[in-house]
C-alpha cells in the first residue's frame, strides 16, 4: 500500500501500537493456516490429537494427507495416556479455555519440539520452551481474521496478501444493531475463512490488533473468571487449574443441566457449543461426550464487568 497523506478519515487505530505476539514467526489469516504451515515445515507423517477438538484441525490433517490418531482426556483436561513418538510424529495438545499452561509445561518436558500447542483458546499464553504454538485472534477480539505461529525453526515463507475483507459487515452490525442482527453474516464469514487459502494477516486486522490495550483485556478477563469461579466452583464438575491464569477465553462450567443453556439464552446471554460436529467420533459414555452435551462456556471477556458476572451467577443459582 502506497504511503499517503491527507484525504478522508478511516477507522481510528493506534498507528504506533504493537501486536501482543510481535515476536511470532508468522502473522497469518487464521489458526488453521498457521497449523498447515507448521505441518508442512515439519514434514509431519502423523499427529496425535484429542477427541475433543475442532474438526477444522482434523480437516487440516486430512487435506495434507497426514495420518492422525485420537487420544482421550480426563476431567482435568489432560491426556489419559501418552504415546511414544516415532520419527516425524507429533503430539498436539489444546490449551483448553486458556487454563492448561501448567500441563503444557509438563508435556513440553516430555515431547519438547515434538509438541504442538493449539493456543486458539489461549491468546495471552506465550509459548513454553521450544514448543510449536499457534493462535487465533478472532476468539478474543473483534477482527475479521488473524492467526500467529511460533516455531523453534526459522521460517522463510512469503505469504500472499489477502484481498478486501467483507467481514466488516457483521462487525459493524454488532455495533449498530446488536449481536443477533449480524449472526448470519458472522457464520457465513466463518465458513468462508475455513475455505480460504493460506494468506498473510489482513491489513485491517493488523491495524486493529496494534491498537488494543492488552493489559486491560487480560486483567478484565481474569477478574471476571475469578468471580465466577468463586461463586460456581461448588457446581462445576471440572477440576480447573487456576494458579497459572492467563487471560482465559471463558469460564467453563460443566454441569448436568441441559435446560441451563436455554435459560441463559432466553436472557440474552449467548453460550457457544464446542464442537457440535464432533459427536460422530465420541463414545456415548465418554468424558468428551459429557463435555459436548453439558459444558456451559460462560462469557468473561473484556466487554463485561462485575455486574454482568453477578447477573449470570444469579440466573444460574
Amino acid at each position: 500500500m502506497k504511503y499517503e497523506i491527507g484525504g478522508y478519515f478511516g477507522l481510528e487505530n493506534k498507528v504506533n501500537g504493537v501486536h501482543y505476539h510481535s515476536k511470532a514467526n508468522l502473522k497469518l489469516n487464521s489458526a488453521s493456516s498457521a497449523f498447515k504451515v507448521l505441518l508442512r515445515l515439519k514434514e509431519a507423517s502423523k499427529v496425535y490429537l484429542p477427541y475433543y477438538i475442532c474438526n477444522s484441525i482434523v480437516n487440516c490433517l486430512k487435506s495434507l494427507k497426514i495420518e492422525h490418531q485420537f487420544y482421550a482426556i480426563d476431567n482435568q483436561l489432560f491426556p489419559i495416556t501418552l504415546p511414544k513418538l516415532q520419527a516425524n510424529e507429533y503430539f498436539l495438545y489444546v490449551n483448553y479455555f486458556g487454563l492448561q499452561n501448567t500441563k503444557i509445561a509438563q508435556l513440553a518436558k516430555i515431547f519438547a519440539e515434538r509438541l504442538i500447542v493449539d493456543n486458539a483458546q489461549a491468546f495471552f499464553a506465550y509459548p513454553i520452551g521450544f514448543t510449536n504454538t499457534f493462535y487465533s485472534a478472532r476468539k478474543f477480539f473483534g477482527v475479521p481474521d488473524g492467526g500467529y505461529l511460533y516455531a523453534p525453526d526459522d521460517i522463510n515463507i512469503r505469504l500472499p496478501t489477502p484481498g478486501f475483507n467483507q467481514a466488516m459487515v457483521y462487525l459493524l452490525k454488532r455495533i449498530e444493531c446488536g449481536a443477533a442482527s449480524g449472526y448470519e453474516d458472522f457464520v457465513a464469514h466463518e465458513k468462508l475463512l475455513l475455505k480460504s487459502p493460506i494468506e498473510a494477516m489482513s491489513q485491517l486486522t493488523n491495524a486493529i490488533l496494534r491498537g488494543i490495550d492488552y493489559a486491560f483485556v487480560r486483567q478484565r478477563r481474569e477478574e471476571n473468571f475469578y468471580l465466577l469461579h468463586e461463586k460456581l466452583i461448588h457446581l462445576n464438575q471440572l477440576e480447573l487449574e487456576i494458579n497459572s491464569l492467563c487471560g482465559p477465553l471463558t469460564y467453563p462450567l460443566l454441569i448436568n443441566c441441559k435446560k441451563l443453556k436455554q435459560r441463559l439464552l432466553a436472557n440474552n446471554i449467548y453460550i457457544p457449543t464446542y464442537w457440535p460436529d464432533i459427536a460422530y467420533r465420541l463414545k456415548e459414555d465418554s468424558f468428551e461426550k459429557q463435555m459436548l452435551d453439558f459444558l456451559i462456556p460462560l462469557p468473561i471477556d473484556q466487554r463485561y464487568n462485575k455486574l454482568d458476572m453477578l447477573n449470570i451467577i444469579k440466573l444460574i443459582n
